[in-house]
């Protein structure tokens, strides 16, 4: 067990990403060389529409999201989060994370990593 904690706490130095926790590291996944799946390390549980806190989950959801490469790998999050009902609107929200945007298919810093190179690049 002591070796498992240490090969998750050297993933999480991997990602760098504060606000998730990694539960599994796939490598040579079907569609990249490292698949993170991950969850939020904090629920969202206040309201996104109304900023009620009456809020209690309502399911679960799974997001695929490409991140930067690391080592040269192709790199995924799979984010298992939460759906949230508020109980004062009636409205339906997800997990929000602030390296992702929320429908986006990748990560900000990826999406900056592109940006930077489509300026450097003739």
């Amino acid at each position: 067990m002591k070796g498992y904690n240490m090969l998750i706490n050297h993933n999480q130095n991997m990602l760098c990403l504060d606000e998730i926790d990694i539960l599994e590291l796939r490598e040579n996944a079907d569609e990249c060389d490292y698949l993170f799946v991950v969850s939020p390390k904090i629920e969202t549980k206040i309201c996104t529409k109304c900023g009620s806190c009456n809020v209690v989950n309502y399911g679960r959801y799974t997001k695929l999201v490409r991140d930067i490469n690391i080592n040269e790998h192709y790199t995924a999050l799979k984010i298992r989060g939460h759906k949230h009902l508020c109980k004062d609107c009636g409205s339906i929200f997800v997990d929000r994370f602030n390296t992702l945007d929320l429908c986006s298919k990748m990560t900000n810093r990826l999406r900056c990593k592109i940006q930077q190179l489509s300026l450097t690049k003739p």
